[in-house]
């Protein structure tokens, strides 16, 4: 017999459950001159029976759409009516969920992939979107970031997200929303948890999630599903060696977009048939024992993210990258990477780089400014020793962990001049190859309006002292 979740509910009192719903509905206006809209607000709280989750839910909804007409909308729906046997909360959610825009809606429905208390990676959840073509990055000047960033702004005003207590990066789902994503999706969506393996499974199923081990058996039950867009292991790896089986196993799933299986020491090798899945947007292998890539990847054109992060007997990448035309995020922390590949300069679609911990990695493609599109670069813990000519072309940029100064004809720290969109932190290395200290202005640090900590390395403290005019001023930007 089925275990049952008991929710231990505190609920409001009339009073408390008007004020809670007033710091939603009513933020940033002026309660007191909408009267008919304290009415109507206060008979829509009184459904709400005192539970915090449905109070919260619809004060953000109705904060959104604050005309008169609209309220009394929400106050008479008939699906005030409708009542589900594990909830009285599930009319309010219903009725909060039935009026979000239809983007927001397939958005939402696909957080039903994430099992109760699991802390959901926000970049992650971003990109698997995007994946599924519920983020167009055509949008404007605005980066997948911010559209999906905004997205999830949206989710959090009417409490279908929020913010996980221990990682500002994660979030979580309420369990009561988490039941209501799974009823949205109900027959597209199959979350394996534990050793629970469905005896039946229907062929419409869409996205597909595993919380623990995955193995033979598990991908067996889905096989039948044929248009399976989405499988992601979201904790643990396989508990059996055998990665030709392995490979031969995930190929069958031709209609992939996302992919993701992590901590998989096993999977040593891809196989060339990996190409089949033409489809495939969004590839993880974060932390798994991948030796080499097939060259065939490099036709995968429709793979926009490629996470290979803390693969640490991963050496080198396949020389044909500038195939990959969609690719827009590539992650290579903690691998054995030494040298990249000149073609990656090609790959004008990139917009995040992270090499991040890679310690044998010691120059950067000659030809990387090429990459005009890119917004992040990170290169935190690698041992590059100069950056490459040029940087101030990359105008794009808004993450730059590192620049190291070139020495006489190597990169000139006037590179940084160009570069004003830069956030976040940024580590000047090697200073002491400024061989002329007008070159120091040239870095226009006053502004970096955007830059909330400057950091720098790799100089005499006395020699600083005896520089005048603007390598000075640099230094006096960096000390504060």
């Amino acid at each position: 017999m089925a275990s049952i979740r008991v929710h231990h509910i505190t609920l409001l009192n009339e009073e408390d459950g008007w004020k809670l719903f007033a710091e939603y509905a009513f933020k940033n206006k002026d309660a007191s001159s909408c009267s008919n809209r304290q009415s109507i607000g206060k008979k829509i709280v009184e459904k709400c029976k005192g539970l915090p989750l449905a109070i919260k839910s619809l004060g953000g909804l109705l904060h959104k759409k604050f005309s008169e007409e609209y309220w009394k909308e929400i106050l008479d729906s008939e699906i005030w009516q409708q009542r589900d046997s594990k909830s009285d909360i599930m009319p309010a959610l219903r009725l909060s969920y039935h009026y979000l825009p239809s983007n927001l809606k397939r958005c939402f429905a696909f957080c039903s992939i994430f099992p109760k208390d699991f802390e959901i990676d926000k970049e992650s959840l971003i990109q698997m979107w995007m994946a599924e073509d519920l983020i167009r990055c055509n949008q404007g000047n605005k980066s997948v970031e911010e559209l999906g960033n905004g997205i999830l702004e949206e989710l959090e005003s009417r409490s279908f997200v929020e913010k996980s207590r221990r990682n500002d990066d994660k979030l979580i789902m309420h369990d009561l929303v988490n039941d209501l994503a799974m009823s949205v999706c109900e027959g597209f969506c199959l979350r394996m948890e534990g050793n629970k393996v469905p005896n039946n499974i229907d062929e419409k199923i869409r996205y597909c999630s595993h919380s623990s081990f995955v193995d033979e058996i598990s991908l067996e039950t889905i096989y039948e599903s044929k248009q399976l867009r989405c499988f992601a292991q979201l904790k643990e790896g396989y508990r059996d060696p055998g990665d030709e089986i392995e490979a031969e196993m995930l190929l069958r799933f031709k209609h992939l977009r996302i992919l993701g299986l992590k901590n998989v020491a096993t999977i040593t090798k891809l196989s060339d048939g990996i190409s089949n899945l033409k489809h495939l947007r969004y590839l993880d292998f974060f932390h798994c024992g991948i030796e080499k890539l097939p060259d065939s990847i490099c036709t995968m054109c429709n793979l926009q993210t490629l996470k290979l992060n803390e693969c640490d007997q991963l050496v080198r990448l396949p020389q044909d990258l500038y195939k990959l035309i969609n690719l827009y995020y590539l992650d290579l922390s903690s691998t054995g990477i030494s040298k990249l590949p000149d073609s990656i300069c090609k790959v004008h679609s990139l917009q995040t780089l992270k090499l991040r911990g890679c310690e044998s990695l010691a120059e950067l493609p000659p030809d990387l400014q090429s990459l005009i599109n890119l917004r992040h670069l990170d290169l935190v813990g690698t041992c590059i020793r100069e950056m490459p000519m040029n940087m101030g072309r990359m105008r794009r940029l808004q993450v730059l962990t590192s620049f190291v100064v070139g020495k006489q004809g190597g990169s000139n720290i006037r590179e940084l001049g160009k570069l004003n969109c830069l956030q976040g932190s940024l580590k000047i290395l090697m200073l002491d190859n400024i061989s002329d200290p007008k070159d120091a202005g040239g870095a226009n640090m006053k502004e970096k309006k955007y830059l909330n900590e400057l950091t720098w390395d790799g100089v005499e403290t006395m020699r600083i002292h005896k520089m005048k005019g603007p390598f000075w001023r640099l230094f006096n930007l960096i000390q504060t």
